[in-house]
């Protein structure tokens, strides 16, 4: 089976979020003065990036171009050891981890918390 992160399948989903919201700039500026305001449509947007970003872990966690990173081999291990665990004590819900063992995982390897985000203004044609 062909690894989906190797195949870009999390860029391709983060590029369809990332053209969805400029497109609400159309309608709402992206500037100081509008930082209050909410839609539905910000709202959907915020939810399905918080989900985008957990399957993106969970591709990256079972990704082969990760197989040399001790602490990805080490997050494994503990699903792993956990599900053995749940099974053992015939637990129906599969334990995953969340955003702290993934930031724990991953930080270290990509520096993702000190990444910082800039807006430009786009210009109109």
């Amino acid at each position: 089976m062909i690894d989906p992160f190797e195949r870009g399948k999390a860029w391709f989903m983060y590029n369809r979020l990332e053209s969805e919201f400029i497109e609400t700039t159309s309608y709402v500026a992206l500037e100081t003065c509008h930082r209050n305001v909410w839609s539905e449509k910000f709202g959907e947007l915020l939810v399905r990036t918080g989900d985008l970003v957990d399957s993106f872990f969970r591709l990256m966690i079972n990704s082969k171009s990760l197989d040399t990173e001790t602490l990805v081999r080490d997050l494994r291990a503990k699903i792993l050891n956990k599900r053995e665990k749940d099974l053992k004590r015939q637990k129906d819900q599969k334990w995953f981890p969340q955003i702290n063992d993934f930031s724990a995982t991953f930080d270290p390897i990509f520096q993702l918390s000190s990444v910082e985000v800039e807006a430009r203004r786009l210009r109109r044609i």
